[in-house]
C-alpha cells in the first residue's frame, strides 16, 4: 500500500489535470490537428487545426498529416513529429504537469529528454508506449517508429541509453548509442502444431504428449540501419539546428544536421490546401 500511495503522488493521469498547460507547440509545417477532449472523457474528441505556437493541454492528442510536422517543448524535453504521427500524453508528474508517459498510436518522433533528478533514479522516469514496445528513458536523444500494419516498433539511441520491454513477453534489452532494436507483439510459451509434431515424431511415440516450448524470437540489439538513418534525418529536419539534437554522438551516426531533410519529392503541407485551379 505504501508503495502505491508513493507511485501515486509522482504520476496520475491527463485527466485529473485537464485544462492544465502541459507543454507548447514551438514549430508546425504543413497541417497539424489537435484532438480536444471533451467533456474531460476520451470518449469524444473533435479536431482542430493549429499553428504554431500553441499551448498544449494534459488531455490534447496531436496528430500531424501527410508532408507536416510539429515540434513540442515540454519542460523536461523537446520532441520533434514525423509526417503521419499520433502522439498523446498519458500520464504527467503531479505538481509539475511534465509528461511522464506518451503514447505513441502510429508514427516517427525524435525526443531529448533530460533531467538531472532522473538521471539518479534506477527506474526510467519518462516512457513511450506502443502497442507492441515500452520505451524507457532517464535522459538521452531518442528515436522511435511504430507502423501499426506490421505492428513493429523500430527504436534507435542517439545519445546516452534506452530501456526497451516488449508487451507481452516482458523481455528487456538496454539499447545504446548508435544501436537500435526491432519490436513485434509476440504472445511467449507459443508454439505451432507443425513444432509439436515435429517433436512428437522425432520421439517416434505416437500420441505423446508434447509440453509448450517458448518458440519467441529473442530482441536483437544492432548497429543502427542505413534506412533507419534516413528516417531518423528526415524526421529531424525541424531539430537540426537545435543543441541538444547536434550532439557529436547524433552526428556522428547521422551524419552533418545539414542532411537532416524532408524527402525531396515531399510537397510542403501548406500547399496541399491550395486549390489546382489550371
Amino acid at each position: 500500500m505504501r508503495f502505491l500511495i508513493l507511485v501515486f503522488a509522482f504520476t496520475y493521469s491527463i485527466f485529473a489535470s485537464a485544462n492544465k498547460p502541459c507543454g507548447q507547440v514551438i514549430q508546425t509545417t504543413g497541417r497539424v490537428d489537435i484532438l480536444k477532449a471533451q467533456n474531460n472523457t476520451d470518449l469524444e474528441r473533435y479536431a482542430k487545426a493549429i499553428k504554431a505556437p500553441y499551448e498544449l493541454l494534459c488531455t490534447d492528442v496531436i496528430v500531424t498529416q501527410s508532408g507536416s510536422r510539429a515540434k513540442i517543448k515540454f519542460a523536461n524535453g523537446i520532441i520533434t513529429l514525423g509526417p503521419n504521427t499520433r502522439i498523446a500524453i498519458n500520464k504527467v508528474v503531479r505538481n509539475t504537469n511534465n509528461p511522464s508517459i506518451l503514447n505513441l498510436t502510429y508514427g516517427k518522433i525524435r525526443t531529448f529528454f533530460d533531467s538531472e533528478e532522473a538521471q539518479k533514479q534506477k527506474e526510467a522516469q519518462f516512457k513511450v508506449k506502443t502497442s507492441t514496445a515500452v520505451i524507457g528513458v532517464r535522459g538521452t536523444d531518442f528515436y522511435v517508429k511504430f507502423d501499426p500494419n506490421k505492428d513493429i516498433t523500430k527504436q534507435a539511441t542517439l545519445k546516452g541509453q534506452v530501456e526497451v520491454e516488449q508487451v507481452g513477453t516482458k523481455q528487456k534489452v538496454v539499447v545504446n548509442s548508435g544501436q537500435q532494436v526491432d519490436v513485434a507483439e509476440i504472445k511467449s510459451t507459443q508454439v505451432s502444431d507443425k513444432i509439436q509434431e515435429d517433436l512428437k515424431n522425432e520421439a517416434k511415440i505416437e500420441g505423446a504428449q508434447v509440453e509448450a516450448v517458448d518458440v519467441t524470437p529473442k530482441l536483437e540489439v544492432k548497429p543502427i540501419e542505413k534506412e533507419l538513418v534516413v528516417d531518423i534525418r528526415q524526421t529531424s529536419a525541424l531539430v537540426k539546428t537545435e543543441e541538444p539534437f547536434t550532439s557529436p554522438e547524433a552526428v556522428k551516426v547521422l551524419g552533418e544536421p545539414e542532411k537532416w531533410v524532408p524527402p525531396v519529392d515531399e510537397i510542403p503541407g501548406d500547399l496541399k490546401e491550395i486549390e489546382n485551379i489550371f
